[in-house]
């Protein structure tokens, strides 16, 4: 009984929890994008969908994203899916998907208010530091 608390415990420790806010504005050569899909995945945990929204009309988003009971530390990372640039047949479907890892330092535990990640203007042209570009057609 005692090695089977003693497992419960260890297992329990090992859930994670956070909340992570983040802020910025999109843009594709200067100039907003509006209704762009914003996303907070978990990449510690199979890339679990943690938030999703779209950016307003001039480009704007603000996205807070919860992570519960977890198995490994959330990293969060913020995906951002856009045809800027995109050279290829025009199609719904087919995105770029730019990936930026966020700071550890900005999870707040569950139910406190996070201060919130500013990431000022992104331009989608260019690949920022800390930042992958993958253009994904299905």
């Amino acid at each position: 009984v005692a090695s089977i608390l003693l497992l419960f415990v260890a297992v329990a420790a090992s859930i994670r929890h956070g909340t992570i806010d983040v802020g910025g504005r999109v843009t594709c050569n200067g100039k907003p994008l509006a209704g762009v899909e914003v996303q907070i995945v978990d990449n510690a945990n199979f890339g679990d969908k943690v938030a999703t929204k779209k950016t307003g009309h001039i480009g704007f988003f603000e996205i807070t994203g919860t992570a519960k009971n977890k198995v490994f530390d959330f990293k969060p990372q913020l995906i951002i899916k856009h045809n800027c640039n995109y050279k290829g047949f025009p199609s719904k479907t087919c995105k770029r998907q730019h990936a930026f890892d966020l700071p550890q330092s900005y999870i707040a535990p569950i139910g406190v208010l996070p201060n919130r990640y500013i990431m000022n203007e992104l331009d989608m042209r260019l690949l920022h530091k800390g930042e992958k570009d993958n253009t994904k057609c299905h």
